[in-house]
């Protein structure tokens, strides 16, 4: 039981620190509202019973650091969005319909219109329209 109070108190010390750390990089840049992805009841469908993959996501405390910035953020008058980010790296941000993935680099993407982008900043101007 020693270990396991131990480790808790280490979640809870990085959620802290990491949800103060937060707050204060949006409060710099005056940004009012922080958005997190909506994990909440997130289950896992592949594995086996005792995958690590299950073990590492739930020994991460994702409620903790999401209650913590909430509380954090209205404090200083800002608000927590939560977004479900399905399908927000697979279409583009441009409404020009389904990316196609580059083989060799699978961060880029294609749009239609034949503009290239990386997929992650296109699914960061896809949740921002959200």
């Amino acid at each position: 039981m020693h270990m396991y109070r131990k480790v808790r108190h280490i979640n809870e010390r990085i959620a802290q620190i990491i949800s103060r750390r937060l707050v204060a990089f949006a409060l710099e840049y005056e940004a009012d509202v922080i958005v997190l992805e909506h994990l909440k009841g997130w289950r896992l469908r592949a594995g086996v019973k005792r995958s690590s993959l299950r073990q590492r996501f739930h020994g991460w405390l994702h409620r903790r650091l999401a209650q913590l910035t909430e509380a954090k953020i209205a404090e200083r008058g800002g608000r927590v969005e939560c977004v479900y980010a399905r399908g927000t790296s697979s279409w583009a941000f441009d409404g020009s319909g389904q990316l196609k993935r580059d083989p060799k680099r699978y961060e880029l993407a294609t749009f239609a219109s034949g503009k290239r982008y990386n997929c992650d900043l296109n699914a960061s101007y896809n949740i921002v329209a959200r």
